[in-house]
C-alpha cells in the first residue's frame, strides 16, 4: 500500500477527474463538448493508468467506458472523497449529503409520503433524492455516486447488500367517458383503448401492453413519456387511460376516472429493495442507518395499507 501512495502520478486532481468521467458515463460527456477539457481528461487518465499499471477503461465505439477495474477504483475513490466531506460535519461547516437514487415512481410514491420521518432519521445530513433508471441506480451505488438505491427485486446486484422495502402495485385508470355507462363495469370491446405508456423497451412497458391484450382490450398508444408523473399529467389534459402506481389512484377525481380491474394485473407489481455498497456503508454508518430506517418505514406503511 505504501508504495502505491508514494507514486507521484497518483494525485487528488487526477482521481477527481477520473470520478467525474465515471459519473458522467464517458470522457466526452464529462467534458460536455469542451475539447480542451476532454484532452486534459485524456492525458490525466493515461497518466493515472501508467501510475497504477492497470487499464481503467475500455473502448465502446467512439467512447471510453470504465471497465471493472475502473468501476472498483471509482467506488474506492468516491468513498475517500465522501469521507473527507464527512469530516466537515464535526467542523459544522456544511451539511454532509446522503445521495439516494431510485426510479421516479419509487421516489414520489414510496419515499415522499414519509419525508418527515426520513428527514428526522437523516439528522443534520442532507438527503439528496435523484431519479434514475434501474441500471443507473445499480451502477451509481457500485461506483459511489449514490449512497443508497431502491431497485426492483430482479435487478439487485449480488455485489451489493439488499434489504426488502415494500412494493409498488399498479392500477389501470380510465376516464369514465371511455367506459360503458361511464362506470368501471367494463370497456367497449368494439373500440380501441387510447393509452399513455412509458417510453423505452423496459419490462413494464411491454408487460402492460400484453396484459391489456390478454384481457381482450386492444390498446391504442397515443403517447409515450419517461415518467408516471408525465403520464398522469397527460391523463388530466386528454381523454386517455394508463397504468399508474396504485398510491396515485387517489389523485384522480372519482366522478371523472375509474379503476378497471384486470385479470393478472398483480403481476405488474414490483417488489422493491434498498441496496448499498457494503464497504462504503462501513465507512459511512449513517448511510446504512438511514437505509435501514427507510426500509422499515416502507415495509410498515405497506402492511398498514394491506
Amino acid at each position: 500500500m505504501g508504495s502505491v501512495l508514494l507514486k507521484s502520478g497518483l494525485t487528488v486532481e487526477r482521481l477527481k477527474s477520473f470520478c467525474e468521467i465515471v459519473t458522467a458515463g464517458s470522457m466526452a460527456a464529462a467534458a460536455a463538448g469542451d475539447l480542451a477539457k476532454q484532452s486534459h481528461y485524456s492525458r490525466q487518465i493515461k497518466e493515472l493508468e501508467v501510475t497504477l499499471g492497470i487499464k481503467l477503461f475500455t473502448k465502446e465505439g467512439k467512447y471510453l467506458r470504465p471497465n471493472d477495474q475502473g468501476k472498483r477504483l471509482a467506488a474506492l475513490t468516491n468513498m475517500y472523497f465522501q469521507g473527507l466531506e464527512d469530516l466537515e460535519e464535526t467542523a459544522d461547516v456544511e451539511q454532509p449529503t446522503l445521495r439516494i437514487g431510485a426510479i421516479e415512481s419509487a421516489l414520489r410514491w414510496l419515499l415522499m409520503p414519509h419525508l418527515q420521518e426520513i428527514l428526522a432519521a437523516a439528522g443534520r445530513h442532507l438527503p439528496e433524492f435523484l431519479s434514475a433508471r434501474t441500471a443507473e441506480v445499480i451502477e451509481g451505488v457500485r461506483t459511489g455516486r449514490f449512497d443508497l438505491g431502491i431497485v426492483r427485486e430482479d435487478a439487485v446486484d449480488e455485489s451489493l447488500a439488499a434489504v426488502a422495502c415494500g412494493a409498488l402495485d399498479y392500477a389501470l385508470v380510465v376516464p369514465r367517458r371511455l367506459l360503458l355507462g361511464k362506470s368501471a363495469a367494463g370497456l367497449d370491446p368494439t373500440k380501441k383503448l387510447p393509452i399513455a405508456a412509458l417510453a423505452g423497451e423496459g419490462r413494464f412497458a411491454h408487460n402492460s401492453i400484453e396484459l391489456l391484450k390478454r384481457n381482450g382490450i386492444e390498446p391504442l398508444v397515443r403517447l409515450r413519456t419517461q415518467s408516471f408523473s408525465m403520464i398522469i399529467e397527460a391523463m388530466r389534459a386528454a381523454e386517455i387511460a394508463a397504468f399508474v402506481p396504485a398510491p396515485a389512484v387517489g389523485d384522480f377525481p372519482k366522478d371523472q376516472f375509474a379503476v378497471v380491474d384486470l385479470d393478472g394485473i398483480s403481476r405488474l407489481g414490483r417488489k422493491l429493495y434498498l441496496v448499498y455498497e457494503p464497504t462504503a456503508s462501513a465507512l459511512r454508518p449513517v448511510a446504512r442507518a438511514l437505509g435501514s430506517t427507510i426500509a422499515q418505514i416502507c415495509r410498515l406503511s405497506q402492511k398498514r395499507a394491506e
